[in-house]
Order: structure tokens, then C-alpha cells, then sequence
């Protein structure tokens, strides 16, 4: 039996068995979202790092931005997504993720999508404005 990423879990207690069971991923390495990881590390009882649910904050702020735009994303694979925010949130160093997120939080709604692109801007980052210009940030 052959199970993907998202049944690691149930792929360890049949392993544990001694069951003939096999884990695969379509895609090597494959990329989890912040959000996934921090549910796969309480899950396998592994900390969660403060940096780690920061990241995850910012990553989500950048993936809504992107479902905001005009790009129709209905046809793109959720690791697109993953990818791409995982390389935008990976530019900043854990301050600076730290007082992105501090900063982002004081200004009104009509203010933050400008901050998020200046601050993504100053780290050579432009948000896409169409599926190739997405596929090639991620696929580079």
C-alpha cells in the first residue's frame, strides 16, 4: 500500500506492524505550507518554534493577497501557493518576519496590501500578475 504526505501518520502506525507499506510524494522535495508543518510537528509531538507560527502568520497574509488579485487560481495546485509564499516569507529573517507582522497589524485595511507589496518589493519580490509569471517565480 502506498501512501502520500498527508497520511504520514497513519503510514507510521501501519509501518509499526510490520505491515508492507510505502510513502511517496508526487513531488521531490515536497513543499508543506507553515500552517502544515505546524500541524504535522504537534501531531508527531515535535516543538513548534515561535518563528515557525510567525512564518506561518506571514504566509498567510501573502497567499490572501495573492487569492486577491486578478489571477485565477481555481486550475492551480495549492503547492503553488505553498511554494510561492514559502520563498516570499523565506526573503526575511525571523525579525524581521517579527516586525513585518508588528507594522502590518497597526495599518487599516486599505493601507496593507501597499505595505505587503513595498516590503515584498524591497526584497526583489513582485507579486505576479498572471499564472506564468506564478510558475515561473516558482519554478526558478
Amino acid at each position: 500500500m502506498t501512501f502520500g504526505g498527508a497520511h504520514t501518520g497513519l503510514y507510521h502506525y501501519l509501518k509499526g506492524d510490520n505491515l508492507k507499506v510505502q510513502i511517496g510524494f508526487i513531488e521531490k522535495p515536497y513543499v508543506y505550507g507553515y500552517s502544515t508543518e505546524i500541524s504535522r510537528r504537534v501531531l508527531f509531538g515535535k516543538e513548534v518554534p515561535d518563528a515557525l507560527v510567525c512564518r506561518a502568520a506571514l504566509s498567510t497574509v501573502i497567499e490572501n493577497l495573492l487569492k486577491m488579485s486578478k489571477i485565477n487560481l481555481r486550475k492551480t495546485p495549492s503547492t503553488v501557493l505553498k511554494k510561492f509564499s514559502r520563498e516570499c516569507v523565506g526573503s526575511f529573517t525571523d525579525e524581521e518576519v517579527i516586525n513585518f507582522l508588528s507594522e502590518f497589524r497597526q495599518l487599516n485595511m486599505t493601507e496593507k496590501t501597499a505595505y505587503v507589496l513595498k516590503r515584498l518589493a524591497a526584497k526583489q519580490v513582485v507579486m505576479p500578475t498572471n499564472i506564468k509569471q506564478l510558475s515561473e517565480f516558482v519554478n526558478k
